[in-house]
This record gives C-alpha cells, sequence and structure tokens, in this order.
C-alpha cells in the first residue's frame, strides 16, 4: 500500500499492463489521470480507456508487438488533454447522477 503514486507515475514514460484477466484496473485510470500514454493488454475493458493516448493489444502478439509499440507511443507522444473530469469515473459527476436518481 502506497500514498505517493502520483509521484511514481510521474517519473515514468509509459503506463504497460500486459494482464492475462482483467476487470476495471484502477491503475489504469490512476496512470491516465496522470496523463501517461498506456498500453493495455486487449482483456481490459474498452470502458477503461478514457484518454486518447491509450492503446489496446491482444497479448497473442508477442513481445515484439508489444515492444514495438511501445517504442512507438514513447518515441511519438501525443498531446492529451485529460478527459477524466468528462468520464463516468468523476466523483462529481457520480453524485450529481445518484441525486437526479433520487428525485426520477
Amino acid at each position: 500500500v502506497r500514498n505517493d503514486m502520483d509521484r511514481i507515475y510521474q517519473v515514468m514514460d509509459i503506463f504497460v499492463l500486459p494482464s492475462l484477466f482483467e476487470g476495471l484496473a484502477v491503475v489504469a485510470l490512476e496512470a491516465q489521470a496522470c496523463l501517461l500514454p498506456c498500453l493495455f493488454a486487449d482483456t481490459l475493458p474498452q470502458q477503461a480507456k478514457i484518454n486518447s493516448n491509450v492503446k489496446f493489444l491482444p497479448l497473442e502478439k508477442g513481445e515484439s508487438a508489444w515492444a514495438d509499440m511501445i517504442d512507438y507511443m514513447v518515441n511519438n507522444p501525443q498531446k492529451v488533454e485529460n478527459q477524466m473530469l468528462e468520464s463516468n469515473y468523476n466523483i462529481e459527476t457520480q453524485v450529481n447522477n445518484f441525486e437526479k436518481s433520487l428525485f426520477e
């Protein structure tokens, strides 16, 4: 358990999550909130994508395809705006949705 993950994400060039089985990984959201380019296995749900600098790749493509994609993403950075505030993962959005549902 750490409470300084924001500092750790800031020293990364890319966040890679090659998971065999995954639900909605909180680390995927955290990395995007820090505006890191992210490469996820296609085992993650598409709902995990918030920002435009996220790519999904099947694990079956193999390590050379993963290495090539990592190299490409690191060496061709995209300007990206944090879309976390407009996403369904924003706490204010969820509170507003919950309050609306109480009065419907």
